[in-house]
């Protein structure tokens, strides 16, 4: 298969997708990994490569207004104003120096992180599973998927139980996804309609399954993603401002230093002295601490972010940062944390009672040898992870679960008998229509 084709996995049965990727349930071999590997590349995202420090340093030169000054520092040289010289190339010298080593230092730390992240996966090797790094991870590879993993690939699932995947930060959808194994129609093109395939950089946010590797490293829609992401940013508003400025400002002094040049030739002054007067003007109007109070003032910006665990990679891009008055974004996850909070709870006659966050809590919890222990989709996390949790968790150990009915997508609900001081309790939770239609009686709080 050319690593590049473009087939609908989505739409074929299992069997067809294990025979066109030449793989099985029992997984690959050593020996198909490596010719694999050697046909697809590592399981990887390809980088633009780090900039290199005097990189950075002479693009600090890039500057019109820059350029400007520094032909300004030359003619005041030649005119033999030396120490104007040395004022300007001093300015223009610190001017770079600043803004070299905050985008330096936003360079190294981006590098610092990603050093920070790896990640490893369960894949079924020689029939027997083992744990890899995810570049290591070819198609064709059968990956084991439980809750909190970060899916190394784009996989085509042919095994699930109960799973849900967030992938916030590829489609922008902020709540889990249903993930089946039924086999779709071939016109599903958009990762968010295709239920039984799971993607590279999302994650398992409840359940577990199985599925086979269809696409690696920059074939994936993560990897088309980020290559897209890659290209050349485009010049921003604050930068554009400033080329026009410059440029403006070039012109000025152009025409004004021919102008008194040729009036002061004219009148007969004498071309010599008209043209040394001519220059000296257009030093003098030149402004020799405009860029260095520009990059101080950004800089500072940075600072004040960086305090706020902000990485600013691009000095100018404060400026176009601290002009926005209106921020519009969405609950996806991506620039929120993604994740629901218990913000209050009240009965059928709106008190609140604490015996409704216990009774939640034991219907997600699980017995392990180190007790309850919560297992459970969003909104179970959002009420275990909640303070009034934190002060059950005794009362939540005391409590005696003697059966179980798991949840399930036709009933929309699921139920806990737990062992009482005198009677036995069944606790339920589920879709509200569902749990309503089970109901025969509620209970108020009477006041006398």
């Amino acid at each position: 298969m050319n690593r590049k084709e473009k087939s609908t996995f989505w739409a074929l049965p299992f069997q067809d997708v294990f025979d066109h990727l030449k793989s099985s349930e029992k997984g690959l071999t050593d020996s198909e990994v490596k010719v694999r590997i050697n046909q697809y590349g590592f399981n990887e995202i390809a980088r633009k490569e780090k900039r290199h420090s005097l990189e950075i340093f002479v693009s600090q030169f890039k500057n019109t207004l820059v350029l400007v000054l520094m032909a300004a520092a030359v003619i005041s040289y030649l005119l033999g104003e030396r120490i104007d010289a040395a004022v300007i190339l001093s300015i223009v010298f610190i001017n770079s120096v600043l803004g070299f080593f905050q985008e330096y230092r936003a360079e190294k730390a981006l590098k610092t992180l990603k050093e920070y992240v790896t990640f490893r996966a369960k894949v079924l090797r020689n029939g027997e599973m083992t744990e890899i790094e995810t570049k290591n991870v070819v198609p064709g590879d059968i990956v084991s998927l439980t809750i909190g993993d970060i899916i190394p690939a784009d996989m085509r699932l042919f095994n699930v139980h109960e799973m849900t995947t967030d992938e916030s930060a590829l489609t922008g959808e902020s709540l889990p996804v249903l993930k089946k194994t039924t086999t779709l129609l071939e016109t599903e093109t958009l990762p968010q309609n295709l239920v039984n395939m799971v993607f590279m950089g999302t994650s398992v946010a409840s359940g577990s399954g199985k599925g086979i590797v269809t696409a690696t490293g920059e074939a994936t829609f993560f990897g088309k993603t980020a290559a897209f992401l890659e290209e050349k940013p485009q010049e921003a508003d604050f930068q554009r401002n400033i080329r026009k400025f410059s440029n403006f400002l070039l012109k000025i002094i152009l025409m004004m230093t021919a102008f008194i040049f040729l009036a002061n030739a004219l009148l007969g002054k004498g071309v010599f002295p008209s043209f040394l007067f001519a220059i000296a003007l257009a030093v003098g109007i030149t402004p020799e601490v405009l860029p260095i109070i520009m990059t101080i003032s950004l800089s500072n910006g940075a600072l004040k972010m960086a305090k706020e665990k902000v990485i600013t990679k691009r000095l100018a891009s404060v400026e176009d940062f601290g002009n926005i008055d209106t921020l519009c974004c969405d609950k996806t996850g991506t620039l929120t944390e993604g994740a629901l909070s218990l913000s209050g709870y009240t009965t059928a006659d709106g008190e609140k009672d604490s015996a409704l966050v216990l009774y939640g809590m034991v219907c997600s919890a699980v017995t392990g040898k180190k007790g309850k222990r919560f297992f459970g989709n969003p909104l179970d996390s959002a009420l275990w992870q909640s303070k009034e949790a934190y002060a059950l968790e005794d009362d939540v150990e005391t409590l005696s679960i003697i059966g179980r009915n798991e949840f399930d997508f036709e009933r929309r609900r699921m139920g806990v008998l737990v062992k009482g001081d005198k009677d036995n309790i069944l606790v339920v939770k589920g879709a509200p229509e569902s749990i309503l239609e089970c109901c025969t009686s509620v209970k108020i709080k009477t006041t006398r």
